[in-house]
């Protein structure tokens, strides 16, 4: 089963070097990076560029390889916002080199260096767990279409193959942590059936905070190591990371809604993908305690990477199976805005409510509202819109129900466009004011403005448009175009 042992490759400083000078006609300084099943190496060349070197576990299926490159072409294509490593081309303009040592050949990639500083080595705010579930939503989202062969492998790490790990339970030494996983296997067994039925697609599938990069101002800046992809359900995307930041020690149970919650604003959930959500948690913490136990006698140096998360996972995975289930899930609930299935006619009804607030309402308190902000805030429509998100040219009630916008910024780059979410986050992280005080990025803004339309016709309204604009009868974009003036 893949990745069940881990035997990363061993080369030298100076192989490294070789390695970037004959395959990607780079000079360059070399320092060693950690990796469980590939060797890595952090590579700057004279000129201050800097790049991954990963040497790729000489046992590792070619098509795993391949995918890796695959998706992260995908992801560069889908959303180039994203921030995920870039693949680099061979000298030759192929995707992969090739090395041998010892009679075996070893593949290689050269992928762009992400500087900032992993999640496991911070106390994340709730800003930071709210943005680390936006980029894993958005990176699912981006994923949407993506197909390979390998993600059909038989990964230790995905949490389906529980009841295939199971058989190493007899290794635990401890009698109240074996109990507690085999109470989690019995669980995720009824549950398997269920999670065949729910939403599937390509996922990351282990985005654990040392997968995670975050930079100066508190955002995430990287996410890492795509070689345990697989097509799973949706939601073990979040359950992972949620799982991962428990056993990391990063967050404690109370935190995770937060993630939870950025997750579903950026890649909606429904209520089937929460009610099992508690199980996917458990069984990660199950799964990272059976690996580190085979691993404990068959693979030294593999439990050794292991050690730290291992002894985290028992005492977190008692502490979650002493808390209450159902409050916990009513809780992801609110945080995903979802809500349970109701019954129709003898059979479950699943319903979904995703939102970019937390309003979780229907309707809204017209009376409150004009107590609040007065009578003359003006609302479009005899029977107003109640919106609760925008994604590209829609916007969503809390029903989910989709209206096509005609009327705001679509016509520019439409709701939720992640170059504009990137950049006002980054410069909502450093100034938020106004003009009446001196910043370069106004009048960089003014030159750019004006240089746009320094050598453009300006067309003045004619002079039916302007009598339309004065009887206030041009009260729609059309009306304008079709009278000559847009």
């Amino acid at each position: 089963m893949l990745a069940l042992r881990s035997a990363p490759p061993v080369f030298g400083i100076a192989e490294a070097e070789r390695i970037a000078r004959d395959a990607y006609g780079l000079a360059v300084s070399v320092s060693p990076l950690s990796g469980e099943r590939d060797c890595n190496f952090r590579v700057r060349t004279a000129d201050a560029r800097e790049y991954v070197l990963k040497i790729v576990d000489g046992a590792a299926d070619p098509q795993s390889t391949d995918c890796q490159v695959r998706v992260l072409r995908h992801l560069a294509e889908q959303d180039p916002s994203l921030p995920v490593p870039r693949i680099f081309a061979t000298q030759t303009g192929a995707d992969l080199g090739l090395v041998e040592q010892d009679g075996i050949s070893y593949a290689t990639c050269l992928m762009g260096y992400i500087p900032g500083q992993l999640l496991e080595n911070l106390a994340p705010k709730r800003s930071l767990l709210m943005d680390v579930g936006g980029t894993l939503g958005r990176v699912d989202r981006a994923l949407h279409g993506f197909f390979h062969p390998a993600l059909a492998q038989r990964l230790a790490w995905d949490v389906r193959r529980l009841p295939e790990l199971i058989e190493f339970a007899d290794y635990l030494q401890e009698p109240d942590v074996k109990r507690n996983v085999e109470i989690v296997f019995g669980a995720l067994k009824e549950r398997l059936p269920a999670l065949r039925g729910l939403r599937s697609q390509a996922i990351h599938g282990d985005c654990h905070p040392g997968n995670l990069l975050v930079d100066s101002a508190g955002a995430v800046c990287g996410v890492l190591d795509f070689g345990d992809m697989i097509h799973a359900p949706l939601i073990l995307e979040p359950a992972v990371a949620m799982s991962e930041l428990l056993i990391h020690a990063v967050a404690t149970p109370d935190e995770l809604s937060t993630l939870l919650e950025g997750y579903a604003l950026a890649q909606p959930l429904e209520a089937s993908d929460i009610a099992v959500l508690y199980d996917l948690i458990t069984a990660r913490h199950a799964v990272t305690i059976l690996v580190h136990a085979w691993r404990g006698r068959h693979n030294e140096n593999g439990a050794r990477v292991l050690d730290k998360s291992a002894a985290n996972a028992a005492p977190s995975l008692d502490h979650l199976l002493k808390l209450d289930r159902a409050a916990l899930t009513k809780e992801w609930h609110d945080a995903a805005g979802t809500s349970p299935g109701s019954v129709a006619n003898g059979n479950v009804v699943q319903t979904s409510v995703s939102s970019r607030t937390r309003s979780r309402s229907a309707s809204v308190d017209l009376g409150r509202r004009h107590r609040l902000m007065g009578a003359g805030a003006e609302l479009f429509y005899e029977k107003p819109l109640h919106l609760v998100r925008g994604e590209g040219v829609w916007l969503y009630d809390p029903q989910g129900r989709a209206y096509l916008d005609v009327y705001n910024n679509v016509p520019l780059v439409g709701h939720s466009h992640p170059r504009v979410v990137e950049a006002v986050q980054k410069q909502i992280a450093i100034l938020n004011t106004n003009t009446r005080y001196l910043h370069d990025n106004i009048t960089l803004y003014a030159e750019r403005l004006t240089a746009k339309s320094a050598h453009r016709d300006i067309h003045w309204p004619t002079p039916r448009t302007r009598a339309l604009l004065i009887a206030g009868r041009c009260d729609t974009k059309c009306q304008l175009i079709r009278s000559g003036y847009d």
